[in-house]
């Protein structure tokens, strides 16, 4: 079975616990079944947080951007 990973990149000007609240509210456009990566890119001003969505089956891979 093949699955196509779907990321869901995050960049926010504020810290990461925010982050971490909007995603246990389900306040972030995820897809059944994502799991978290453990890695984050931290730059002066923004911080990255990288989701690997599996998707199964689906035959196109999907990129969200959202904004904070």
């Amino acid at each position: 079975m093949a699955f196509i990973n779907a990321i869901l990149i995050i960049d926010v000007a504020i810290e990461r616990g925010f982050v971490i609240y909007l995603y246990e509210k389900k306040m972030l456009p995820l897809l059944p079944n994502a799991d978290v990566i453990k890695s984050m890119v931290y730059s002066p001003r923004k911080i990255r947080v990288a989701f690997s969505v599996r998707v199964g089956l689906i035959n196109t891979d999907k990129q969200y951007v959202r904004s904070v």
